[in-house]
Order: C-alpha cells, then sequence, then structure tokens
C-alpha cells in the first residue's frame, strides 16, 4: 500500500470515527445552551405546571436538559426565584413534602409543530418514576435513561 493510500484510509477511518461518534451522541439528544431561546422555551414550557403543583414561583437549576427530534427531557431542581430554596411550609400541599424527595423534577415534553407541549412531570419522585416514559410515550430510551437500562 502506498503512503498517499494509506493516509486515504487514515483519513476515511476519523471521519467515519466522527460521524459515528456524533450519531451516538444524537441519540442521547443536544442540550440547548445556556441563553439560547429554545432552552427558555423548554424551561418556560414546564414552569406553569410546576407553579401551579407547589403554588409558589419555580426557577430552575438544570441538571439535563435534552432534545432529540420531536422530543425534550429536562432534570433538574426548583428553588424560588432568586436562589432562595423552597420550604415545605410553603407549597400548596405541605403534607406531600414527607412523601417526596426533595423538590427535584423530571419533566418530558414533545415538539408539535412549531410549538413545545408537557406531555409529563414528575417533582419529588422517590424513584425512577419516569423509567416508563419509553413505552408510554415512544420516547427514545436513551433521551430519558441511561445507557445500561436502554439494551
Amino acid at each position: 500500500m502506498s503512503v498517499m493510500n494509506y493516509l486515504r484510509c487514515c483519513v476515511a477511518a476519523a471521519i467515519w470515527a466522527a460521524f459515528t461518534a456524533g450519531a451516538a451522541a444524537q441519540s442521547l439528544g443536544e442540550e440547548p445552551p445556556r441563553g439560547s431561546e429554545l432552552r427558555r422555551t423548554l424551561l418556560d414550557t414546564v414552569r406553569p405546571s410546576a407553579e401551579v403543583d407547589l403554588g409558589v414561583p419555580v426557577e430552575f437549576v438544570v441538571r439535563e436538559l435534552r432534545v432529540s427530534g420531536p422530543w425534550a427531557f429536562f432534570a433538574g431542581d426548583m428553588q424560588k426565584p432568586g436562589g432562595v430554596p423552597i420550604r415545605c411550609a410553603e407549597i400548596r400541599y405541605p403534607d406531600d413534602c414527607s412523601l417526596m424527595d426533595g423538590f427535584s423534577i423530571y419533566a418530558l415534553m414533545s415538539r408539535q409543530g412549531n410549538r413545545w407541549r408537557l406531555r409529563d412531570m414528575h417533582i419529588g419522585p422517590t424513584d425512577v418514576s419516569w423509567s416508563a416514559w419509553p413505552e408510554q410515550y415512544g420516547v427514545p430510551c436513551r433521551l430519558v435513561m441511561w445507557d445500561d437500562f436502554c439494551r
């Protein structure tokens, strides 16, 4: 094999590796950048329902926000605006605090036309309550779960 053919093979292999790595990342979804319109839109899609459920204004601390095709998954924590912690005595149903694992939130959204719609949301779950979403809604498993679960 000539040096030139060897270099062509190396370049082709590098392009293929980059392509397949990108395809694998795609199936996990892409995170909208901080400050982007899409990120703001997705969080604003979840916020009204979270505020109604808790009965207090909320600000999100994003742990994961991923979009893949018409689906978006959000996992995070809630606090009051300005970073003030939410206290159980302040929420709509204070007795529910004993059933919650903090003020975490998990939400599934779908895009319909040019609008995002909240499909499901769990606040303070004590288990992996969103693990049923791939079967229930047809969302790609790897968008909402870790690799080992989606085999």
